[in-house]
């Protein structure tokens, strides 16, 4: 036997099928694991979640529920969910490896992005949250750490684990008056503990929409309190955006849900046609006021169905 083979062989495993191979990524709720699935021969993502933030049957049994929402989900620019564990001593969510890096390190290194890659992104973001929506899935933390933009380009978005099923609505298992999401990029409806809708998730793209034509979250506030104080006066002005894009980026942001645009669909194919010279579709989902305002990092735990709708489909 080979020194490889040998380490292979030694190396800690998942479920008696998922080789550890680097840790990629830790964080306050959970450590990312580069694996190889042996039973399927392909390369996979580990995400171990802190035992501590699962402690009951109750938890855990939501986190398979969410799982399994995530997993119904085929959209290219979505992550793929393969499995779930939910018996040890940490819950383990087995998905699709993308090899890349977050738009959250992309910002870090770069700060603003052009416009036109912005609009590339967001409406790629668009598709996925508009597939999501169309299967009762809302994500709750769209946030630029949690897109992917792989070496090939492409964008998925990742971590549907603390979505609901709404279709599952009668055996929601979460308790009213909890919200999840992460604070800079979290809606208001999220921060007043109310009724969560697929609006909800346009007001998290509105908020990566900001971030990657400004370099900064919307709202640089360092409380839920002075956050909703800014939320309150509006969405900030874009004074050296396109006055097209400003337009999209603050209809997401509008504090109202029933004020921003009726799907993600319509903001996806609102990009593509600015992207394609045509502004009017995008200029055209300016509010009626957007007055000045002025978000930090922390992570927040929160119903809502969006009917079928048409859109055209997206360009290649």
């Amino acid at each position: 036997m080979t020194p490889a083979e040998r380490a292979s062989m030694d190396a800690p495993r998942i479920l008696n099928r998922y080789r550890l191979i680097e840790r990629l990524a830790s964080g306050g709720s959970a450590e990312v694991w580069r694996a190889h699935d042996e039973r399927l021969n392909r390369p996979v993502a580990i995400k171990r979640l802190h035992a501590h933030l699962l402690p009951d049957v109750a938890s855990r049994r939501r986190l398979a529920a969410e799982a399994r929402a995530a997993a119904a989900l085929s959209h290219p620019a979505v992550v793929g969910v393969y499995d779930v564990d939910i018996g040890g001593e940490s819950p383990v969510l087995v998905m699709e490896l993308v090899e890349g890096e977050s738009l959250a390190d992309r910002l870090a290194r770069e700060g603003r992005l052009e416009p036109a890659d912005a609009a590339r992104i967001g409406a790629e973001l668009g598709d996925a949250l508009f597939h999501a929506h169309q299967q009762g899935v809302i994500h709750r933390d769209v946030k630029p750490g949690n897109v992917l933009i792989g070496r090939d380009g492409r964008v998925r978005l990742v971590d549907f684990g603390i979505a609901h099923s709404l279709a599952a609505s009668a055996e929601r298992l979460t308790r009213t008056g909890t919200v999840v999401g992460t604070l800079r990029s979290m809606a208001p409806e999220q921060l007043a503990a109310g009724p969560i809708t697929p609006r909800t998730d346009l007001y998290g793209l509105g908020a990566v929409l900001h971030e990657m034509l400004t370099g900064r979250p919307p709202y640089p506030s360092a409380t839920a309190l002075t956050l909703a104080e800014a939320q309150r006066r509006g969405p900030p002005q874009l004074e050296r955006v396109d006055p097209a894009l400003a337009a999209v980026t603050a209809a997401c942001l509008a504090y109202d849900p029933a004020d921003r645009p009726l799907h993600a669909g319509a903001v996806a194919a609102a990009l593509r046609d600015w992207i394609d010279g045509d502004p009017r579709a995008a200029a055209a989902m300016a509010p009626a006021a957007a007055p000045v305002a002025s978000a930090d990092d922390e992570t927040v735990t929160s119903h809502a169905v969006v009917p079928p709708v048409r859109v055209s489909p997206a360009r290649p």
